[in-house]
């Protein structure tokens, strides 16, 4: 990270050139466009009306102007310092704008079992309720896996309407995913099977 001019920066971030940090952004937000594409105007610290006005000496660059006064009230001397820099695209079809998001996490259910009408079956509940448009997969084993996260779930999975008993063995495990009209994981949870005996 190095400071310049008042802004904060950091050369090769990531391979892909300089990253300015810009606290006026909000979190998440990205600005980007080839260095090529940026173009500065500045104040002249040390001539024009703004140096005459205020007294100002400039600096080796011209970007900054500075001079002194003294305050008689307090002993002190008091220092004026000012810099007045933009940047700005060229061409503002250069430039992209984008935001940054979390990555995207499979949703937790609340998955309960216990033992269905018939011998064999369970009683499976879920919570929260499925969302419209969805619908449920199941999977029962000893010690199945929940899936990623937009995970297409169709080998080794079977289809539930969420309120028909399932045949499997106490003890085993089943995984309930709610899943989009793609087969695409969006929730799930598991439960140890309670069967009726």
């Amino acid at each position: 990270m190095q400071t310049a001019f008042g802004m904060s920066y950091i050369q090769d971030f990531l391979g892909l050139g300089t990253l300015v940090v810009a606290p006026s952004l909000p979190a998440g937000k990205l600005i980007a466009t080839a260095k090529e594409n940026l173009r500065g105007a500045y104040v002249p610290a040390g001539s024009g009306d703004l140096a005459t006005s205020f007294g100002l000496t400039a600096d080796a660059t011209g970007l900054i102007g500075m001079t002194h006064a003294t305050t008689t009230g307090n002993a002190s001397i008091e220092t004026l310092m000012f810099s007045g820099v933009i940047f700005y695209p060229e061409f503002m079809d250069g430039v992209i704008v984008s935001t940054i998001k979390d990555a995207e996490v499979l949703d937790e259910l609340t998955v309960t079992s216990a033992a269905g009408t018939a011998s064999g079956d369970t009683k499976i509940t879920v919570v929260p309720a499925l969302t419209s448009g969805n619908s449920y997969k199941y999977k029962v084993a000893a010690n199945p896996t929940l899936p990623a996260y937009n995970a297409t779930c169709t080998t080794g999975y079977s289809a539930w309407d969420g309120t028909a008993d399932i045949t499997a063995a106490t003890g085993q495990k089943i995984v309930i995913v709610e899943v989009d009209v793609a087969n695409k994981a969006k929730k799930a949870g598991m439960t140890t099977v309670t069967a009726k005996a």
